[in-house]
């Protein structure tokens, strides 16, 4: 499972942390454009710096991997899309590939769906 957060700069030690506890079981994370750095309760900016810094600890655009096979990447792209359909499959494998008749994938389209 890929969790995608959105730029932002204001998060809580406690979204933070269940990110951590995610990512430390092996659940991949891409952050898109600016990280978290202002903690929602005051007096906690640097304890959200730590978990933040500890989970994507890599340059921008590149992957960094954990222990269990977690992975965490941080981009700012102009082009979020094109930015995507590069770097996700640097660190998930797709469960859906969409095919013509003939068995020509299609990957141009890209698709989203739950799974329990």
């Amino acid at each position: 499972m890929v969790v995608i957060l959105p730029g932002t700069r204001i998060m809580s030690v406690a979204a933070a942390t269940r990110l951590r506890e995610f990512h430390v079981a092996g659940g991949d994370l891409i952050a898109l454009g600016e990280l978290p750095s202002e903690a929602d309760e005051r007096g906690q900016d640097e304890a959200l710096r730590a978990i933040i810094n500890g989970i994507f600890t890599a340059r921008d655009g590149q992957v960094s991997t954990n222990e269990a096979g977690g992975h965490a990447l941080h981009g700012r792209p102009k082009r979020v899309l094109e930015w995507l359909e590069r770097h996700l499959p640097e660190i998930a494998d797709p469960d859906v590939i969409i095919a013509t008749p003939e068995g020509r994938n299609l990957e141009s389209i890209i698709c989203c769906h739950r799974s329990s």
